[in-house]
């Protein structure tokens, strides 16, 4: 409340207790990243300690948590190579953030080296691993180079914020490398110039055309599981059009089949099926045609029901990976033509599908789809 801490009016909370509950590491990011570093009054808050205890300990916890779910080996220190467009985006990323935190410990300014790494263990969950999870999990070369690159990124992390959450970080570092500690190991050097700039303001531009068209969906009443026809982004940067690997992130994460320069026109001619939007910072425009046919609107049902399949395997505790006999039952042929011919059994690691209510499964459900209803029922195989 602004009052001085004072031992003799024991009006602070008990530093241990506070330890004990969120970790000392939480305690230490919170007192650098905040004024006293500077010279300035800091009025205490045990809700900001908690804060920095769910937005960087849990949350770093968690990506290290998936991470090990696909690689159980150690990994290498050295930089790996990177084909895919996250790959490399994550890793000029990183380069960009140790730079960045780097010139500010230099300088002795903690809160903005800290609030930098948050920030980047948020895109590192939220953006990177959401959008490399089906890499992950397929196997092949293909995974092998993922991994690594998510491995060498943990990595790095860690030595980012070793001098704030010493514990947290050696536990990741030794976990990862086998190696002895964090703290006996390098401070990684980086080359300002050889940060690839072109390709983090392209994905600023993904990123932000994806905001524009998820908020499009939301005020449309179209859920992202239902797949539309096509969409358009237009750039502030007219001389810097986005490759096709950006534009194919923008389709998959907002679940569209093409991009359509032809949206623009079509927006003025057929408004009640082409719809625009006002952009961003990076994007001036973004175009979405909103017809749904009758082969959209089946997909959309078999997304739907993918979710279904995939709570009732949550609920029921299997692995990933686990095989399983799906038996439905519904009397809306829609629905049925969706689950036998379009859901995807390699996503929902289902081996067949059949109809019956007379079999005696492991688990079941009686769910709505689209306001559809239709009883689920699972047995492993």
């Amino acid at each position: 409340d602004g009052t001085k801490m004072s031992k003799s009016k024991q009006n602070y909370p008990d530093p241990q207790l506070i330890i004990d509950k969120y970790g000392a590491d939480a305690l230490r990011f919170y007192l650098l990243s905040s004024p006293v570093t500077i010279g300035e009054d800091i009025n205490f808050s045990e809700k900001s300690v908690s804060e920095i205890s769910r937005k960087v300990n849990m949350l770093l916890y968690n990506v290290w948590s998936f991470y090990r779910m696909y690689e159980k080996g150690v990994t290498s220190s050295e930089k790996p190579n990177a084909t895919h467009i996250l790959d490399k985006w994550i890793l000029a990323k990183l380069a960009e953030v140790t730079d960045y935190v780097t010139n500010q410990l230099d300088n002795y300014n903690t809160v903005k080296a800290g609030k930098e790494i948050i920030e980047f263990i948020n895109d590192l969950s939220t953006w990177y691993v959401r959008r490399s999870r089906d890499r992950f999990k397929e196997g092949g070369q293909a995974s092998s180079e993922a991994l690594a690159v998510f491995g060498y990124v943990l990595v790095e992390t860690s030595k980012l914020l070793a001098p704030f959450m010493p514990y947290l970080s050696d536990f990741i570092f030794t976990n990862i490398t086998g190696l002895e500690s964090v703290h006996l190991t390098s401070w990684t050097k980086i080359n300002p110039e050889q940060i690839d700039k072109k390709l983090l303001t392209d994905m600023e531009v993904v990123r932000e055309a994806v905001s524009v068209g998820h908020s499009a969906r939301k005020e449309l009443s179209l859920g992202v599981r239902q797949p539309l026809r096509a969409v358009f982004v237009q750039t502030k940067n007219t001389d810097s059009e986005l490759d096709k690997d950006l534009s194919e992130l923008i389709v998959q994460e907002l679940n569209i089949k093409h991009i359509d320069p032809s949206l623009v026109d079509k927006a003025n001619l057929r408004p009640e099926t082409v719809k625009s939007f006002v952009g961003t910072q990076h994007v001036s425009g973004l175009y979405l045609d909103i017809e749904l046919t009758a082969e959209l609107k089946s997909e959309g049902l078999a997304r739907e029901l993918e979710r279904q399949i995939q709570d009732l395997r949550k609920k029921s505790g299997l692995q990933v990976g686990q095989l399983v006999d799906l038996y439905y039952n519904t009397a809306d042929s829609d629905l049925e033509s969706a689950i036998i011919g379009l859901v995807d059994r390699k996503k929902t690691f289902v081996n067949q599908i059949l109809k019956s209510l007379e079999v005696e499964v492991d688990f079941e459900i009686q769910a709505n789809v689209s306001g559809k209803p239709i009883w689920l029922g699972i047995i492993n195989v």
